[in-house]
């Protein structure tokens, strides 16, 4: 059979210390939420592969719409885009300086990021 990921859930509130840890739980978030949309496009692809064994009523929901025809293919999701879009709609549910703390920290990791010499 084709294992459906679990999808992981978001950090709930009081987990992060707000002391700016080099691996944040959200940045572990982010990381399992990756690793779920990976799981999610390989197990999609798996069951279209199986074409017509697989009926309508047994398409897992967490897959998405299924293909009409065997012969289209599947939208590809970015893992890392669509792992960012499930932070954003996290981010929604925060108290407002826990958000701006998170935002803070990202801009200064990508400023870290930009300022390493590329090799």
């Amino acid at each position: 059979g084709v294992e459906i990921p679990t999808k992981p859930e978001a950090p709930k509130e009081g987990e992060c210390c707000m002391s700016g840890c080099a691996h944040c739980i959200y940045d572990i978030y982010v990381e399992d939420l990756e690793f779920y949309h990976e799981q999610i496009v390989a197990a999609r692809k798996a069951l279209l592969a199986k074409g017509s064994e697989v009926s309508a009523a047994e398409w897992p929901e967490e897959l998405g719409e299924r293909a009409m025809d065997d012969t289209s293919s599947p939208k590809e999701a970015d893992p890392k885009a669509e792992a960012e879009r499930a932070l954003q709609e996290t981010y929604k549910t925060l108290d407002p300086s826990m958000r701006a703390f998170l935002e803070m920290e990202a801009r200064l990791k990508k400023k870290q990021k930009d300022a390493q010499p590329s090799v």
